[in-house]
């Protein structure tokens, strides 16, 4: 199921806003609008270390949104070192 830019948005908005507690959790589908990738790249991402397992709830591929939150830190601080290595 393809989702619209809003829900992306919306999903980015989320993940940023600090009354969101941490142990909410986003769908795949989410997932993926939020980071403007297919269900494939993301599981290369994942298959790869480079993103969080999903959490095991019955009948739905969901991401806690602490794990999505410590992976874009993550990211974030990858983006500073190689471009403070480069200088």
């Amino acid at each position: 199921m393809e989702l619209t830019a809003d829900v992306g948005a919306r999903v980015r908005a989320m993940l940023f806003d600090p009354d969101v507690p941490s142990y909410a959790f986003v769908s795949q589908d989410e997932v993926c609008a939020a980071f403007s990738i297919d269900a494939r790249t993301l599981r290369t991402w994942r298959s790869s270390g480079r993103f969080p397992d999903p959490a095991d709830l019955p009948g739905v591929t969901a991401f806690s949104v602490e794990a999505i939150r410590e992976f874009l830190k993550d990211a974030s601080r990858q983006s500073v070192k190689a471009y403070r290595t480069k200088k």
